[in-house]
């Protein structure tokens, strides 16, 4: 869809769009999220001391994901780049 086309296509807005010069656009494409739980006592050697485990029944959840933010567009900037994050809970 080209920025044209995204500005008018409003039905599924609550309200109407912002008055002024749109700032940043962006599509993830090829997104992967993996999701598991490990044993809390597996995880805590990698934790900070500073941190604690936020732990469900002795399970800690991690999770993996991946996606390709393309392009980001921030006003007239166009930049293409992959991003990789894993975070626990």
């Amino acid at each position: 869809m080209m920025y044209d086309n995204i500005l008018t296509y409003t039905n599924h807005r609550s309200s109407p769009l912002p008055n002024g010069k749109w700032l940043m656009s962006q599509r993830w494409e090829s997104l992967l999220f993996m999701h598991f739980s490990i044993p809390e006592n597996s995880l805590q050697e990698f934790i900070p001391e500073e941190l604690e485990l936020d732990c469900y029944q002795g399970e800690a959840w991690v999770t993996i994901y991946s996606l390709l933010k393309y392009p980001i567009c921030i006003s007239v900037l166009v930049h293409h780049f992959p991003i990789y994050k894993i975070t626990w809970n």
